[in-house]
């Protein structure tokens, strides 16, 4: 492991805030790192999302790290915002030394995230898109207080604290330049048994990436962050 401090850049997932990482950054500083989080634009309470792209949130992230005149930065994106660094680093290649994506949608050229899903679940989701006003709602707080993985306190706090997501940013194509497989990046899969997948694990060996399995539900910096900054220390 190399314990040279690094500068970490935090991107949260759908529907959530910087507020996501604030237990990470705090033990990635206390460690000597560097450590930023963001709350991409459009993502908060009655916020206005009807002009908000998923390069808008590209735009957020590349802003902060020159803002800070950051280098050789580990970007960090969780679910939805797996897309988002990897067009980051698509983008500012001279800026990134190194992907991770925790339980991520990958990005991949001409397609969206709600591609991802499958014909009818995506014609299901652009719906609800359409009938919020162009804004994806949260999971719905039984879906959340259902989740073993999360203790009473973090379900009350996901629940009070997530927000719509501007649509766009999950409806429009992706444009991005480069194969995966020129990205250096980690993958971190959250199983709750700690099993890896075995679909992804073979999806890493082909792109020469590195895959982790971590005993955790969807929100891994909510649950074991400690596991987490763990495994983001180690990276490169």
């Amino acid at each position: 492991m190399n314990n040279t401090p690094k500068s970490f850049i935090l991107i949260p997932g759908a529907w959530m805030g910087d507020w996501a990482w604030h237990e990470v950054v705090q033990k990635l500083k206390a460690q000597g790192h560097r450590a930023y989080s963001l709350t991409l634009s459009g993502v908060a309470k009655n916020a206005d999302t009807a002009n908000i792209s998923l390069q808008t949130h590209v735009d957020d992230v590349v802003a902060l790290i020159h803002n800070n005149d950051l280098q050789n930065v580990v970007i960090v994106g969780h679910s939805y915002s797996g897309l988002v660094a990897g067009l980051v680093a698509d983008q500012t290649p001279e800026r990134i030394k190194h992907i991770v994506f925790v339980k991520a949608f990958l990005p991949h050229d001409g397609r969206s995230l709600i591609d991802a899903f499958g014909e009818e679940q995506a014609k299901s989701e652009r719906k609800e898109i359409a009938d919020h006003d162009g804004k994806w709602p949260p999971p719905a707080a039984e879906n959340i207080k259902s989740d073993p993985s999360l203790s009473d306190e973090q379900k009350h706090y996901l629940t009070e604290r997530m927000v719509p997501h501007p649509g766009q940013t999950v409806t429009q194509p992706v444009a991005f330049k480069r194969h995966l497989s020129e990205l250096n990046a980690t993958y971190i899969d959250c199983n709750m048994d700690g099993q890896p997948s075995s679909e992804m694990k073979a999806t890493c060996k082909e792109l020469n990436w590195d895959y982790h399995v971590l005993q955790s539900g969807h929100w891994p910096m909510i649950t074991v962050p400690d596991a987490l900054v763990k495994r983001l220390v180690s990276v490169y």
